[in-house]
């Protein structure tokens, strides 16, 4: 009984490790880090950087939340096919 109790525990604490350092910060509060904005549709939002030259990006918008990808970092647009490219 011991042994299934300790196992169980165990299993419990390596399945919280493993999801709290895989799993993208949630900005469901509308908090991001330096350099990042909310993505992700509003069931599941979530923390990703600005895109770099060559990325995947979204223009700026007024409500600061993108569906798909980031705006493009200082100095670089996104253009027309959605892609950062140097100004």
């Amino acid at each position: 009984m011991k042994v299934t109790v300790a196992f169980i525990v165990l299993a419990s604490l390596m399945c919280l490790v493993y999801s709290a350092s895989s799993e993208p910060v949630s900005c469901g509060d509308g908090y991001c880090g330096e350099g990042q904005c909310c993505s992700g549709t509003h069931y599941n939002p979530h923390c990703k950087f600005y895109g770099d030259d060559g990325d995947i990006c979204q223009r700026p918008n007024k409500y600061n939340q993108y569906k798909t990808a980031c705006p493009c970092k200082e100095g670089l647009t996104c253009n027309v096919i959605n892609r950062c490219q140097r100004d």
